[in-house]
């Protein structure tokens, strides 16, 4: 809703990728059936804003990219898919300068937090495959880390937007 309101009261077609991205990234976190592959409709709109130049901003785009191919890990290792899995964030990550952290302290010490969640959750995942007692305990580790990290984001893009509604308001 917070979102809907600022393009509503301030439409600008330069607010309408992060609009755009911060919609369906609401709609996502609030849906009652989500599905992995889903996270990929607010990505689109939102790494479009790669093209800035924004350092903090990009870091924050190629970190939530990160977090959405890791919310997709128990779908692709369920297919057999983990090599391309890492390859294609190795790749991804190298090609658009994607390892790159936040400007800021808190948004750096976040990304941080996260990538050393999910490195433990993929380490304990190979060391500890399933357990009888808990068979579903990296799945629902994925979830919580991910749906976390993805709400983070929609913080972020929601405050972002603000700004940038702020700023476009003072230029007239």
């Amino acid at each position: 809703m917070p979102t809907c309101l600022m393009l509503f009261m301030y439409p600008r077609k330069q607010l309408l990728p992060l609009g755009l991205g911060m919609s369906a990234l609401g709609f996502y976190l609030v849906g009652f059936q989500v599905h992995e592959k889903s996270i990929l409709l607010p990505l689109m709109p939102v790494t479009m804003l790669i093209t800035e130049g924004n350092l903090d901003s990009t870091s924050w785009i190629g970190w939530i990219n990160n977090i959405a191919m890791f919310s997709m890990w128990p779908l692709l290792k369920r297919e057999g898919l983990g090599l391309q899995y890492s390859v294609i964030i190795g790749f991804w990550n190298w090609l658009c300068g994607m390892y790159k952290l936040s400007t800021n302290r808190m948004g750096r010490t976040l990304q941080m937090l996260s990538y050393l969640a999910i490195l433990s959750i993929h380490l304990l995942d190979a060391a500890f495959p399933q357990s009888l007692r808990w068979p579903d305990l990296w799945v629902v580790a994925n979830v919580v880390v991910s749906c976390g990290c993805f709400g983070i984001f929609f913080v972020w893009g929601n405050v972002q937007l603000f700004i940038q509604v702020r700023k476009k308001q003072k230029e007239g």
